[in-house]
């Protein structure tokens, strides 16, 4: 019997961590920078393809928050 690369699959899902990772890094440094549109961008990306993905969930859910009150900031003006 030939075996079908369960252990390929593990590496496919450590290589997809790895790449989400450095991902939510890059929305990071753009929401660090005050590029919230970008960061969400980023993030939003992550959650497609892993919806529990914690650090991005987390990330979007501030940055929303923060472009909801920035946006509001900019209305009273």
């Amino acid at each position: 019997a030939v075996s079908t690369g369960g252990g390929s699959s593990k590496a496919a899902a450590k290589g997809s961590r790895e790449r989400h990772q450095e991902m939510y890094l890059e929305g990071l440094a753009f929401y660090v920078a005050g590029d919230l549109e970008k960061a969400l961008g980023v993030w939003r990306k992550i959650l497609k393809e892993n919806p529990r993905h914690p650090s991005a969930r987390e990330g979007l859910a501030r940055a929303e928050n923060e472009l909801k009150l920035l946006k509001k900031r900019e209305g009273v003006k």
